[in-house]
């Protein structure tokens, strides 16, 4: 599988306020495909003040913008 999912939130976390949930799939930060834990961390350290996630929930792709 490619991506990170997302396997638990914190209730107010960031995160959480702007849409992600349990089981959510993060494939891509701000245009850039992702396939592991650590290429998300890498993608989320390069640009800490705009994200644009590209996330797969069940069958649906969405895309949210967290700032």
């Amino acid at each position: 599988m490619k991506g990170v999912k997302v396997t638990s939130l914190t209730d107010n976390s960031m995160a959480a306020r702007y849409g992600l949930q349990k089981d959510d799939i993060i494939l891509g930060v701000n245009r850039k495909a992702i396939k592991n834990l650590g290429e998300l961390r890498k993608a989320l350290d390069k640009n800490p003040n705009v994200l644009a996630l590209e996330v797969k929930r069940g069958s649906n792709i969405l895309y949210l913008i967290i700032r």
